[in-house]
């Protein structure tokens, strides 16, 4: 299971030797980590794709574990900078704004916009991996 469980560098060495410490160090020595893959959809590695503006602030999955740019590394859930802009209306009692746009009546031109939320894109939670076809 990729649970991220810490499982004996000895027992499964042929694993270890494909895989490493890049999913977390385990104890350090005697161990390594397991990817953990549940509740995360999983991402290709970038590389020079240019198509994960964050890939350089990717943590690693667990202590010891790959960041960056590199298999392993995972990001949080985000979503993408974006504005709400809305216009007042002015209302019959004295000319003070109150209704949202698109309502019935008059407007004053009086607008406003909420500041800038969010980052660089919109994804989910997600783990570097690569995808590889084998002939």
């Amino acid at each position: 299971m990729c649970d991220g469980a810490a499982v004996n560098r000895a027992t499964y060495s042929s694993l270890f030797a494909v895989m490493g410490t890049a999913h977390g160090s385990g104890d350090g020595s005697t161990t390594f980590n397991l990817p953990d893959y549940r509740g995360r959809f999983l991402r290709g590695v970038d590389g020079t794709a240019g198509r994960d503006p964050d890939k350089a602030s990717r943590t690693a999955m667990s202590s010891g574990g790959a960041t960056g740019n590199a298999v392993g590394s995972v990001q949080s859930d985000q979503i993408k900078s974006h504005t709400h802009t809305y216009d007042m209306a002015a209302s019959a009692q004295g000319g003070n704004p109150s209704a949202i746009e698109g309502s019935v009546g008059s407007y004053t031109g009086k607008g406003a916009a909420i500041d800038a939320t969010g980052g660089n894109e919109t994804r989910p939670l997600n783990a570097y991996v690569n995808y590889i076809i084998k002939t």
